[in-house]
């Protein structure tokens, strides 16, 4: 009787993609270990996250969807304003997200979703944290993962999830000397700031609002008890490469200065940007990479979230 085979999987990138497919690894009975570079699974970084249908369905296969339950809002109310203030649209397509797509959509932190994830887990010794890696190789019958501090793993199949700047993907393309690069893949033309605010009572939980200037934008969603979670995007006016020797770190001066781009703007009736930046709890700056992988895998690793793509997610210009 020939013996048996296990398949064994390194995730690299502790992040939602990469805790998800923790999750349904161990549900598959299929051996895994996935390598974070932090400490903690779930630190305090970052802003919220925007659960849609396609991502409620996978946590509800997973059999964690009531965990995300307690943030579920009825998003049915949308307003669109120009940067005078003035009102061009209202939608309520979100209302029937539940009828049509069968989930709704939430918003809620993004550290309360990596714990959600985390804590689906039944065996945590396979999540290993600080752990970042090095170096990652691959051929016809496996890959290897090599951690900073000399730890090794031989796998059948390696994913890389380990976001934008990955190590996974960067490995693939290397290996593909003769393959035609997008130009400016992954290139940065807008920063975001990311917050989270406050309720405001001029705002009932489930109303959204998007507000387009020639510079800036907002997009504002008011969750569950009315939290604000919120996106202010800005242009640039230049792209920066995505292997700039300079890639710009952003600073609190930063931060407000595309705040005031848009400080005064009508948010809905008788609320400012200014009301809902006066009450955030957090706000970070980022540029926005922009791309999709040429390649999503070679011989052993693939790639896995934002490894592979990461898209405009605002619309700036309207």
């Amino acid at each position: 009787m020939a013996s048996e085979q296990r398949v064994t999987v390194g995730i690299i990138g502790g992040g939602p993609a990469g805790l998800t497919l923790a999750n349904i690894l161990e549900q598959s009975g299929i051996s895994y270990t996935l390598f974070e570079a932090r400490n903690d699974i779930a630190p305090p970084e970052g802003a919220s996250l925007g659960l849609m249908p396609n991502g409620l369905r996978i946590l509800d296969q997973i059999g964690l969807i009531d965990e995300v339950e307690e943030y579920a809002v009825a998003h049915d109310y949308w307003e669109y304003r120009d940067g005078n203030g003035t009102l061009y649209n209202t939608l309520h397509a979100m209302r029937s997200y539940p009828e049509i797509l069968g989930y709704g959509g939430y918003f809620m932190e993004r550290q309360r979703v990596l714990e959600i994830l985390y804590e689906g887990i039944k065996d945590k010794s396979r999540v290993l944290t600080g752990k970042p890696v090095y170096k990652v190789e691959s051929c016809s019958t496996h890959a290897t993962i090599t951690t900073t501090d000399g730890d090794r793993l031989d796998c059948d199949f390696l994913v890389g999830a380990d976001g934008v700047r990955s190590l996974v993907r960067r490995e693939i393309e290397a290996a593909l000397p003769h393959l035609h690069h997008t130009p400016d893949n992954f290139a940065t033309k807008y920063g975001c700031v990311y917050g989270i605010s406050n309720a405001l009572p001029q705002i009932n939980p489930g109303r959204a609002f998007t507000v387009h200037q020639s510079d800036a934008s907002l997009l504002i969603f008011s969750g569950a008890g009315g939290t604000l979670y919120w996106f202010l995007f800005v242009d640039l006016h230049q792209t920066i490469g995505f292997n700039a020797p300079d890639k710009k770190k952003y600073t609190d001066d930063d931060l407000n200065a595309a705040y005031e781009l848009v400080a005064n703007a009508t948010v809905t009736a008788g609320v400012t940007f200014a009301d809902v930046f006066g009450a955030k709890r957090v706000a970070v700056m980022t540029g926005l990479e922009e791309g999709v992988a040429d390649v999503w895998s070679r011989d052993r690793m693939l790639l896995l979230g934002d490894s592979a793509h990461k898209v405009r997610d605002h619309g700036l210009k309207r």
